[in-house]
């Protein structure tokens, strides 16, 4: 399954684009187009000689180019590479062995080479993880932006500087506009550390469950009132300055999400004919299919073969905001040991709240099945203030509820043998319907 910071409100989604778009180029018969980029790079507020392509209008870091950019910090990752099974191992909280070829940039500015979709599985932790990335020159390149959520590391744009940020100290924040058209004097946003508010590790609420912003000092309106208890008074401290989402109407909005997809496969068995991003969606389709019939809303984060990014899928529950996410993924692990069905449930819901209780739900569901049941996984980022899955930290910044089941392992015998035919997938898809239809209580809002 997918695993899984830029720091500013919804301008910064749009400089935030920037910094993944650049020159375009065309997709070749045997392959893309890689045309060096050389926008500068700073990595702990140091210039960085790192080596980046632009393919598709996006820019792609080597892996070990952001190893050894972290190196000392406490983002510092190391990677390891199996040519047997071709696969790269990371691991987090780790020294990078350098192998003294990182951060060497080719010489001539206007290099182009020729990029190949990699077929290299990638591992973070032991946990498989599916992310774009191709193969230039023997070395695999991904998207810095996955990266960053992946590794949770941050990064920015600077757009007067026209420079990527790697874990560098935050930009300044815009200020605020004013009310009206009167020349107001300025007054200094004070950063108290927890408004990152488009920070994709930490979700759109800097690391927190609630709507925060920058403590902005407030000048009143010449001619307003100064009393506090005045509503109109912007310095009244009974007027809350948490935005209020209208209250929603019509049927619950159930969003699901078939893990992987397109050239994105997850986990494969090839002994056994499973690859996870297939039966991912054949399983998710069916639960789509259950819920529209009970009368609930569905939204299908992708469609049957189509790549999807884990960015793209975050912002889709930003800008969606449904009432539930529901992530359809199987497992798989190195060591081809483990067994039954687990679900990962958000970090502020680990000593009790709805996705805890939607995962008791689906787990219950399961053993009735005959699966077995692992404990409910509630996994914090680095700095333990959030989750560590993007999906699930997207929907936590827009308070909404998101789980991710992992029904059974594809490389276990046992387990194999309750996903092998569509029959199968579809009980398990009926298993996640009837335990998200007890958790909401009927589509109809109460």
């Amino acid at each position: 399954m997918a695993k899984t910071r830029m720091r500013k409100g919804v301008k910064g989604l749009w400089i935030a684009a920037l910094l993944f778009a650049g020159l375009g180029c065309a997709a070749a018969a045997d392959g893309q187009k890689a045309q060096f980029n050389n926008m500068p790079v700073l990595a702990q507020d140091q210039v960085i000689a790192v080596e980046a392509y632009n393919i598709d209008d996006y820019n792609y870091f080597k892996l070990r180019d952001v190893a050894q950019s972290l190196q000392g910090s406490e983002k510092s990752f190391d990677l390891q590479y199996n040519e047997e099974s071709r696969s790269i191992y990371v691991s987090t909280g780790q020294s990078y062995a350098s192998l003294g070829t990182e951060l060497s940039p080719p010489q001539i500015a206007d290099t182009v080479k020729q990029a190949a979709p990699s077929k290299a599985a990638l591992y973070i932790d032991g946990a498989p993880m599916s992310l774009s990335a191709y193969n230039i020159d023997g070395y695999t390149y991904y998207k810095l932006q996955d990266l960053g959520q992946a590794l949770d590391f941050d990064v920015q744009y600077d757009e007067a500087g026209r420079r990527v940020l790697i874990e560098c100290q935050p930009l300044e924040p815009e200020a605020p506009e004013r009310p009206g058209d009167l020349e107001l004097p300025e007054q200094p946003d004070k950063d108290d550390g927890e408004n990152q508010e488009d920070d994709d590790n930490a979700g759109d609420t800097g690391e927190s469950w609630g709507v925060s912003g920058p403590d902005v000092s407030i000048t009143p309106i010449p001619g307003g009132s100064s009393d506090p208890q005045d509503p109109d008074n912007p310095n009244n401290p009974n007027q809350s300055s948490t935005p209020q989402r209208p209250p929603k109407t019509g049927p619950i909005v159930v969003m699901v999400d078939p893990g992987h997809g397109g050239r994105e496969t997850g986990s494969q068995n090839e002994e056994a004919g499973i690859v996870e991003s297939e039966i991912n969606y054949t399983a998710a389709s069916r639960l789509g299919q259950l819920l529209t019939q009970a009368g609930y809303k569905v939204i299908f984060t992708r469609g049957e073969g189509e790549t999807l990014s884990l960015s793209d899928r975050m912002e889709l529950i930003r800008q969606e905001q449904p009432d539930l996410v529901i992530s359809v993924h199987h497992n798989a692990t190195e060591e081809h040991t483990a067994y039954g069905a687990e679900v990962l449930a958000q970090v502020g819901d680990k000593e009790g709240g709805p996705t805890k209780q939607l995962a008791q739900l689906i787990n219950q569901e399961y053993e009735k099945m005959g699966q077995s049941v692992r404990p409910i996984v509630f996994r914090y980022n680095s700095a333990k203030t959030g989750d560590y899955y993007g999906l699930l930290r997207a929907a936590a910044s827009v308070e909404v509820p998101a789980v991710i089941s992992e029904f059974a392992f594809i490389d276990h015998p046992e387990d194999i043998a309750k996903i092998d035919t569509k029959e199968e997938l579809w009980q398990e898809a009926e298993a996640i319907f009837r335990a998200v239809d007890a958790f909401l209580g009927g589509p109809v809002r109460k």
